[in-house]
Order: C-alpha cells, then structure tokens, then sequence
C-alpha cells in the first residue's frame, strides 16, 4: 500500500513491505525512527466520528433561529453544501429544546448525521418612548402624547401606574401637570418593559364682555400653565370713567385671576352701577371700585348720585360714609336700627328717605355734620312727629318732612321688590338684584345676583341698555336715579281696549312712533259750567307727564328707543301736570293710597279700572277712602289753595289765570266730563257727584258736538249728545 506521509516530506529507498488488515475500516499509521536508518512501521484500527462545536445562547427574534456550528472530521476539510447540510427543529421560541442538525452527503454520507441542541433566551424589547402632543386645553378631551412604539409586545399606556393600561392614548380633560406611564407586558418570548413622560397642558383664558368697555391683561389667543396669575385690567368705553368715591383720578379696576384647571370663561359686566367678573363656576369675585361712571349720560355732576343699602344691613357704623364726595342721596331701609356719629358727616348729601316709622337710634355726634343747608329728611307719612321728638333726631327736626301720600315715590303703602340671595321676589319682571353692604370706609360693594340687566323698581334695564322692559302692571314704584339710553322699550300693561286710562311715561317719544294708542292731554275745567276738557295729543309725548290715553287692544307698543329720564326724585310739579281754573292732572310713579281722613279726598277723580254699578271702565270717580292708585297713572285733582277767577274762555298752561279768593269757591256736586276727539268733537259727557263718587250719564242735559253745554233740548237739526250718546235731531 501507499502510505502517505504526514507533515513531512520524505520517500521511501529499498524494498517495501506488504501487509494486510482484517477489514475494510480506518487504520492508524505510525512510522518510528528506529535508527541506523531504520523505522518501525505500525497499523492500528481506529473509529472516526464528526464533530459539531458547542453553541452559544440565542435571543429570540420572533422568527427562525438558524446557527452554524462548526463541523470537524479528523483531518478533513469538509465543505457545507457539497460534503454537509443543516437542518433545524423547535428553534423559534423560547424553551422549546431547539436543535440543529448535520447530515453528511458526498463522499462522507457514510458518517450519517449529528445532532446539537442549544437555548433561545428572551429578547429584551427596544421601545421608543410616547412624547409629548402638545396639548392645549380649551374645553375638549385633547390627547397628552403621540403613540411610542416597541419591536416586541403592545405599547400601553395609563394616567395611574397601579392599573387601568390600554392601547388608548391618554386623554386630558382640564388643564394641569400629567404624567403618562407605558409599558410593554413581559411574555414567555421577552421582557417586560416600563417608562413615564410628564406632560404639562396650559389652558386659554376667554373673557366675554357685555357693556361698555374691554378687558386686557391675558391674550385670547395665548395658553396659559395653570396656576398662571393674570392681571386683568378693565378699560371703560370712550364717555365713561371709573370714580372712586372720594376722588376724581381715575381709578384702575384690575382684578388678580389665577388660572384654574377647568375651562376658564369669564364675563365682564360694565354698568352703570358696579363691574363684575363671573367666572364659569358662577362664583363672582369684584374689584376694589365703588361705581363705574356714565358721564355722557348721568345728570349728576360728578360720581354715584344715589345709594341704595339692602335690607339686611341693620346698622351704619360712627364715620359710615364721612368725607365721602359723591354721596347725594340715600334711602334708609327699615331694618337700620342704629345709625352712628358722624355717618354722614362732611358729605354733599341733600336728601335722605326714611323707611321705618320707628326713627332709629341716631349717634349724639354730628350725625349730618357739614352737609349742605337745603338737605331734607323724609320720613313715613304720619311719623313725622316721632321723628321730630327722638333723641338725637330732634336736633334736625327742622330739616325733618312728612312724605305723605302726595308724594310720588315713597307712600305709606308703596311696593318695592324683596331682593333675596336667589334675585327679585317670584314673578318680577328683571330677576336680577344686587346685595349690598356698606364698610366703614364709606365704600359700597355691590353683588350681582343674576345679570340679565339692572332694575330700578318697575323699570328693568338689559345690561347692554339695549331694552328697557316696564312693569305697568306692577304696584313698584318706578326708580330711575339717572337718565338711560335705551334702544327699545317694552310695557307690559294690560289695557282696556277702546275705553280711555290714563298714563305717565318717563319717557319722551313723538305720537307716531307708538302703536295702539290715541293719547289726549289735559285742557282745562270751565268753572262757568264745570266741565273737564282734555285735547289729542298731535305731536310728541313729554317724559314725566300724564296724558289720557284710549287704546285699540289690550297692549301698546313703541317702535323706537328713547331716553329715559330721572324719576328717583319726583314731585307733581316735576311731572308736567297741566292746571286750569285750580284743577290739575297729575301722574304718579309710586302706588298712591288715600286713607280715611286724608285731605285730598273729595278733591281727587280718577278713572275707573272695572265696571262697578253705573260706574264704566274709563270714566272719572271721586275718590273716597280706601281708594289707590298704582304707579304710572294719572288723576284729577282740585286745588283748593290757589284758584283763579272763572273766565269765559278756557285757562291753558302757560296763560296766567286771574286770581281771586279761594273762599268763594266750592267744589261742585256734580261734574260734567267733557273730552273731546282730535277733531273737536265730544266722545262722551258725563256727570260726577263729588260728594258720593257716583259717576252717571248726563241725564236730560244737553250738549253740542264740542261739548258746549245747552239751555234745554235744541229746536234745530243737527248732531248733539244727551244721556252719553250722540243724538241726531231731524
């Protein structure tokens, strides 16, 4: 046989040997340097095996895992593909005896195959974190991060890291500092995996402003962190100014807002009587101001021109309102029981209203010190002597008057709403009302219950002064404190269609701008014949003056806006009452009352409200007592003070009438009403017994179409009225 050598090189010299072995297999041969240039040959049987090396841990990849091992046999250089191949069983997950396996081919498919397990471990997840959305706040759920990811598993996410994980992005619902957790959930092929972003999420501030005015201080377009403290400075429209009650600069009305979590929506109100700001939760904070100032439109010089104090303040400190500047005018509630030295002290107050009959217990001390001279103290009718006589009240007994029936505004049985924490009493028109408290300061601070609009008495003013809504109907008195521009007008009064009331209004408007309604002024009464004469009204109707008025349905409306002017005040003369021969119509704006014993009574006609008897709806009644009036009307009166000379011709406003001895004059017992259309003629006469109140027709008296009295029953043609109808004689 060839032997061949092995990491030498070399040959054989001489004669070889010839050998044999058993078997076909794998020989061992050996050469041994014997010496002397001999060698030692040697043959051995022997097993050869391949060999597959070891194998490292594999991570789990989701896929097939497919190592190489390194094959040896012997000596041999094997290559894969052409003397073997790999193959593979279990080798994708984890623990499931993964196993690779060499199968000989070739020359060497003799050797058959061999096997070699090895392990997969858990992949450990490459996760790429969720960031930040950017998210802003603005009264929606908005999404606090975008979506991570991860190469193993399911990204999850939570707003509590005990629990409550889903694939959902995590939502904010409010403004504030979150933070988002996420996880990837350990499997049996990799590990689990966990991490948290914090997100902060600013919120925008929106203010809503209503009136005359703006608000700075925050951008509308800006998101602001919360907890973020804004000034908000409000700025009154052109015209208008914020006073403080001692002093002309003006004054600053800012208000600290901090930023909440919520929505932030605020509103803004400018009146004419207090700013506030209410927040989206309702709760109302104010700014230090006393008034916010209308001078395009208050008749007042300067500042706030009249006070109003709740009724549940029981007591006005020593110094309450001393120095103040603006202070003119105030109403006493009768819930004040103790009013302190020098509580007006030093002010420009000339009136004050008295609710109680009771006068409270007034400080010893210069109470109305340094107040102008004209001032006046009005308390209730019939109080005035206890008023006169108290301790402390009696040093100013000279200023003290009784606010009798006869005034306008306060009567003995005058109704002013209740205001309570929830607005008006039930059923008033504005349902809205302020609380109010007065400091030692002197200051006032106003909260607003609702806002739909300011009210004074019967008159609701919208905020915006774009409506003025008046009760008619109501027994309020009518309180306007300034005049107020106004951009329309509703009254709600019932009517009686097609009989005549009468009205006054606080406000000018020309006749054709009002619907549903004829109105007449009053002319005058002729002491020749004693009849009462009223005219159409052709042109405009004058604030604060009576009219009678005849009406087509049961409500009268108004095309226009108008100003409305100052009632708080008002006396007869300030209503432009027409007089003639003594006699005088006069408006109301508060409930007038006649008691027994009053002295008007059987000088007062009014018209009646309801058939009564032969009494009709729109004809004039004495009044007798027990007998009102509510506010917005108007009656007869004869003035038993000052009456002129009868004339033969009518005694109109503005003509100066003779004058001559009241004692010559008596009432009459009966009175012919007379009023005339718009062309003259007479709509209807009556007569009225001045000493029974009883209203009944003309009887056999006679008149012609102009209410001319006759002798007897005419002889001639013509058109005449006789019995409260209009007779044809042929």
């Amino acid at each position: 046989m060839d032997a061949p050598f092995t990491n030498v090189e070399g040959r054989f010299i001489g004669l070889t040997t010839r050998f044999s072995v058993p078997k076909t297999g794998w020989y061992d041969i050996s050469f041994n340097d014997a010496g002397d240039d001999k060698w030692n040959l040697s043959i051995t049987a022997t097993t050869r095996k391949p060999q597959i090396e070891t194998i490292s841990d594999q991570v789990y990849t989701g896929e097939d895992i497919m190592p190489k091992p390194v094959v040896t046999l012997d000596l041999y250089d094997l290559t894969e593909g052409s003397d073997y191949e790999y193959s593979y069983s279990n080798n994708i997950n984890v623990g499931s005896s993964a196993t690779v396996t060499v199968t000989f081919k070739g020359d060497y498919a003799e050797f058959g195959s061999v096997s070699k397990s090895f392990n997969i471990t858990k992949a450990t997840p490459t996760v790429e974190p969720p960031t930040s959305a950017n998210p802003k706040y603005a009264g929606a759920c908005v999404a606090l991060v975008t979506a991570g990811s991860t190469n193993f598993g399911t990204m999850l996410y939570s707003l509590d890291d005990d629990d409550d994980y889903s694939e959902n992005i995590p939502c904010a619902d409010k403004g504030g500092d979150y933070t988002v957790y996420y996880k990837v959930e350990e499997s049996d092929n990799w590990s689990g995996a966990a991490g948290s972003v914090e997100i902060q999420v600013p919120v925008r501030v929106d203010v809503t402003v209503v009136g005359d005015g703006s608000v700075s201080g925050y951008d509308p377009d800006e998101f602001y962190p919360v907890g973020t403290v804004l000034t908000l400075t409000a700025e009154p429209a052109d015209g208008y100014k914020f006073l403080s009650w001692n002093s002309d600069v003006d004054v600053p009305a800012t208000f600290e807002y901090t930023v909440d979590a919520e929505q932030n929506s605020l509103e803004a109100t400018f009146s004419n009587r207090y700013i506030a700001y209410t927040t989206s939760d309702g709760d109302t904070a104010l700014p230090q101001l006393s008034s916010m100032y209308d001078i395009k439109k208050n008749k007042c010089e300067d500042g706030l021109c009249v006070m109003f104090l709740g009724d549940g303040v029981t007591e006005l400190e020593s110094g309450a309102f001393h120095g103040n500047k603006r202070l003119t005018s105030i109403e006493i509630p009768s819930s004040i029981e103790t009013i302190g030295h020098f509580a007006f002290a030093e002010t420009p107050l000339i009136r004050v209203d008295m609710k109680s009959k009771v006068p409270p217990q007034l400080g010893e001390w210069m109470t109305f010190y340094s107040v102008p001279d004209e001032y006046l103290i009005h308390v209730p009718h019939g109080s005035a002597d206890a008023y006169r006589f108290a301790d402390g009240w009696k040093d100013y007994k000279d200023h003290i008057v009784d606010h009798d029936a006869s005034m306008l505004v306060w009567t003995d049985d005058a109704v002013v709403p209740t205001c309570s924490e929830t607005g008006w009493e039930a059923g008033y028109i504005c349902n809205e009302c302020h609380k109010r408290f007065a400091d030692v300061d002197g200051h006032v601070e106003m909260s607003p219950v609702a806002a739909l609009g300011a009210t004074y008495g019967a008159v609701c003013i919208y905020n915006d002064d774009s409506k003025a809504i008046i009760d008619g109907n109501s027994e309020t008195s009518v309180l306007l404190p300034w005049s107020i521009d106004v951009d329309a007008i509703e009254l709600n009064r019932t009517f009686a269609a097609g009989t005549i009331s009468t009205i006054t209004l606080p406000f000018s408007m020309y006749v054709e701008n009002v619907e549903g309604a004829v109105f007449y002024r009053f002319k005058y009464v002729s002491s020749d014949d004693w009849t009462v004469h009223v005219g159409s009204v052709r042109d405009e109707l004058i604030a604060n003056t009576p009219y009678l008025v005849k009406t087509t349905g049961e409500t009268i409306s108004f095309k226009t806006g108008a100003t409305l002017e100052r009632t708080l005040d008002a006396s007869p003369t300030d209503q432009g009452q027409d007089e003639g021969d003594g006699w005088e119509l006069r408006g109301t704006y508060g409930k007038m009352v006649w008691k027994e014993g009053h002295p008007d009574l059987g000088y007062v006609y009014g018209f009646a409200a309801e058939n009564v008897a032969d009494v009709h709806i729109g004809e004039f009644v004495k009044a007798t007592a027990g007998a009102n009036l509510p506010p917005m009307r108007a009656y007869l009166y004869y003035n038993p003070v000052a009456t002129p000379a009868p004339s033969p011709k009518p005694s109109f406003r503005g003509m100066a009438p003779m004058a001559r001895s009241t004692s010559s004059i008596e009432t009459p017992n009966y009175l012919d009403v007379v009023v005339d259309d718009d062309e003259g003629g007479t709509l209807y006469i009556g007569k009225l017994n001045t000493r029974t109140g009883e209203f009944n027709a003309a009887g056999e008296r006679w008149f012609d179409m102009k209410g001319r009295k006759l002798n007897g029953k005419p002889s001639v043609k013509g058109s005449f009225f006789n019995n409260k109808s209009k007779v044809i004689v042929k």
